[in-house]
């Protein structure tokens, strides 16, 4: 009996210090990629950006609220943000549910936010550098009254492409699953789409027939990606799920386009902070 609790406990150490070193790996991943991101992407970011610790594992509540007849968020912002407040949030769902409209409780830990977490170190590497990156761009953005729609969808891309720049230069063993990620949140941006098209149709009698389709294709997506997929992408289609993630889907193509004829992030950037000034038509400046 000694022996097996000895075996167990060095099992043990062992695993702990195998997680503390993939630990201390993925910090010095996140100091890299800060410097590449200052110096070579020149994003402005604070002091802060990524310092300091969050101990507390927190999880916070966003409620996205449709109309069931067609994809339109019933506020003005796509959604109601409760902090921790889980049932408040459920109460509130369930409210909106009752009185005929679609609804999608999303559920987000720090790993969103921009202190170091143990959340966020959960990830893998890869997905760790598409969150600091997304982040990083909504920082350097911040008060530049950016449409949130074209916002998220620029931060998306831009995670999506640095996380590939900053891989090849100073950790190739990690470019095979940077990028495979691309390519699978590409994927799921496509799908829904995809599926959006069909449900902005009205097509009433088929609007089950829509969801499950879709349901079925973002889980076998999520299937064949890592947990950051399952985390982001793993809830029922709805006309609210809709509502959520058009801000991150319906304009990224037309952005990618506009990006890769740039084929430069500063210029992108500043493409996008420049028809900010002319909002509202930067959305149809990018079609």
């Amino acid at each position: 009996m000694k022996g097996i609790i000895l075996i167990l406990a060095l099992i043990s150490c062992n695993y702990l210090k195998s997680q503390n070193q993939e630990y201390k790996d993925k910090l010095q991943l996140i100091v890299d990629l800060k410097q590449f991101l200052k110096n070579e992407i020149h994003l402005s970011l604070g002091t802060d950006f990524y310092e300091t610790w969050d101990n507390k594992t927190t999880t916070n509540y966003l409620l996205y609220i449709s109309s069931s007849q067609f994809v339109k968020s019933l506020n003005s912002h796509p959604f109601v943000y409760f902090g921790e407040d889980e049932k408040k949030a459920k109460l509130e769902k369930s409210k909106y549910d009752s009185l005929g409209y679609e609804t999608l409780l999303y559920k987000t830990n720090n790993a969103i936010s921009t202190k170091l977490s143990s959340s966020l170190l959960n990830f893998p590497s890869e997905s760790i550098l598409f969150i600091v990156i997304h982040e990083a761009v909504h920082q350097h953005l911040k008060g530049k009254s950016i449409p949130y729609i074209i916002e998220e969808s620029s931060c998306d891309l831009i995670a999506n492409y640095a996380s590939i720049v900053f891989i090849k230069k100073q950790n190739k063993s990690l470019y095979k699953k940077t990028l495979k990620q691309k390519k699978m949140n590409e994927l799921f941006y496509k799908n829904i789409n995809d599926a959006q098209r069909l449900a902005d149709l009205e097509l009433s009698p088929h609007k089950d027939k829509i969801f499950h389709s879709a349901d079925k294709k973002l889980q076998n997506l999520i299937k064949r990606g890592n947990e950051f997929h399952k985390d982001r992408f793993n809830y029922n289609v709805n006309n609210a799920f809709f509502v959520r993630y058009e801000n991150y889907t319906k304009h990224y193509f037309a952005l990618k386009e506009k990006f890769l004829a740039l084929q430069n992030f500063d210029f992108f950037i500043k493409y996008i902070e420049q028809m900010a000034e002319r909002k509202p038509k930067i959305i149809d400046t990018i079609k």
